[in-house]
Parts: structure tokens; sequence; C-alpha cells
């Protein structure tokens, strides 16, 4: 589970090495998110609007 700003994703894996692969591959994108580098080669973010954004708005 990766909590976030909006809630948490969380991911169900047919056995713990396929876990923890997926636990370096996603640490591995969060540094790189964090640290703001970037080329062509890495993965690329798509901006998606914040429907929360309006919910905590009127709450």
């Amino acid at each position: 589970t990766i909590h976030h700003a909006l809630g948490s994703i969380v991911e169900h894996l047919d056995d713990v090495t396929a876990a923890l692969l997926r636990e370096g591959e996603l640490e591995e994108l969060l540094i790189t998110a964090r640290a703001g580098s970037g080329s062509p080669s890495e993965s690329i973010w798509v901006a998606v609007e914040d429907d929360h954004a309006e919910s905590r708005s009127t709450r």
C-alpha cells in the first residue's frame, strides 16, 4: 500500500518475490519524482484533473 495526498494505492500480487520487485519499482519512481529529475527514457507522468478539490472545498 502506498499512501498519498488523495488516498492510497493497493496492489495484490501473486507472491512475495513479485511484491518485493514491485516495491522496488515504485520506490525508484517515487525517488525520481521527488528529486525532480527525469529523462526521456524514464516513465512519463500524466497530469489528471483533481476531482477531489471541489468536494474538499464544500465540506
